[in-house]
């Protein structure tokens, strides 16, 4: 019988010294397996930031009416930025009416210091110099203190109160005898008087002919009679109402010269 390495060639003990160091490299393997315990995966702690405090559009809208009384427009602008930073991250979240008229009363005074800061860097056309600085004198020119508001919808009085003022709140309708009869007179009081503001307050929604008792504006205050007035002292406190206001304000008219 031959031996066993004369029956096999080179080219096959090559391919036995193969197999069994593949097989040497799979029991090696088995054993590193068994010798490790997996370390289990560690839960990922979470960091969470810290709640940033939601501005109030609301709160930013009365700093930017009280601002605006003083004229101190660089407030104004510092919370009309505030007011569209709040808006901003809202998306998504409805806006009610007022927020909303803040939104665009913000871009009303920031149109402003977009003019001003174009007329303060100078190298401007004529032309354009001449409107920069008509619109800018436009939205920053100081409040009247005879204001008519309303046309029947609902408003909020607090934004028209003047700080270091009384202001006379008149609440009227053209088709009311007794208002038109004493409308010059608020009228004259207002130019007259540094002291006093007048806001007539048309409770008549467009195109309503007669007292308009069912408009919105109507409604929220409650009114079944008119002229109406409330007085607010110059902290904007309320300090008459009614037939005690009334009583105030023919007090002033009755001390005009």
């Amino acid at each position: 019988m031959m031996p066993i390495g004369k029956r096999l060639s080179r080219v096959s003990w090559l391919r036995v010294l193969l197999a069994i160091a593949c097989a040497m490299i799979c029991l090696l393997a088995v054993a590193d397996n068994d010798a490790v315990t997996p370390t289990p995966a560690q839960p990922v702690e979470e960091v969470t930031q810290p709640a940033q405090p939601q501005v109030s559009i609301m709160e930013e809208l009365a700093a930017v009416n009280a601002a605006r009384e003083q004229q101190d427009f660089k407030t104004v602008w510092e919370r009309c930025r505030a007011i569209l930073k709040a808006a901003e991250v809202r998306v998504g979240e409805p806006l009610s009416a007022r927020e909303h008229f803040a939104v665009g009363l913000a871009h009303h005074y920031l149109v402003a210091q977009a003019f001003d800061q174009a007329l303060r860097g100078g190298n401007l056309m004529p032309e354009d110099a001449e409107f920069a600085q008509s619109m800018r004198e436009y939205i920053m020119a100081p409040l009247p203190d005879l204001l008519v508001v309303g046309q029947g919808q609902p408003i909020t009085l607090e934004d028209y109160l003047a700080e270091g003022k009384t202001t006379i709140v008149d609440f009227y309708s053209e088709y009311c005898g007794p208002c038109v009869q004493i409308a010059p007179q608020l009228e004259a009081l207002a130019a007259q008087r540094q002291d006093i503001r007048v806001v007539k307050v048309d409770i008549n929604r467009p195109g309503m002919r007669g007292i308009d008792w069912q408009s919105p504006l109507a409604q929220q205050f409650a009114l079944r009679s008119i002229p109406h007035f409330k007085v607010f002292g110059p902290q904007k406190q309320l300090i008459a109402e009614g037939d005690a206001a009334q009583a105030l304000v023919m007090q002033w008219l009755g001390s005009m010269q």
